[in-house]
């Protein structure tokens, strides 16, 4: 189960997500690999579909939404390894 968006747990997240959106631009691909991959890429979604100030915030309708797994535009698939 995601642990929705409790960032002030996920520092390393935080820094990869502002770093990414540092540039300005986002990519139509992501190559994610290492430990905590699945919770990476959730919170990546999070912050691509946020509508706050500081990306993603956990507070508006969207974060709600992403951190509820009810948000429209994410979707998980989970592949058995």
């Amino acid at each position: 189960m995601w642990s929705g968006l409790n960032m002030s747990e996920k520092t390393g997240n935080r820094e990869r997500l502002s770093r990414l959106f540092a540039g300005g631009r986002v990519f139509h691909a992501y190559v994610i690999t290492g430990p905590g991959r699945t919770e990476f890429a959730r919170d990546l979604a999070a912050a691509l579909v946020c509508s706050g100030e500081r990306k993603p915030c956990g507070s508006c309708s969207h974060c709600k939404k992403a951190g509820l797994n009810i948000h429209p535009d994410i979707s998980t698939i989970t592949i058995a390894e």
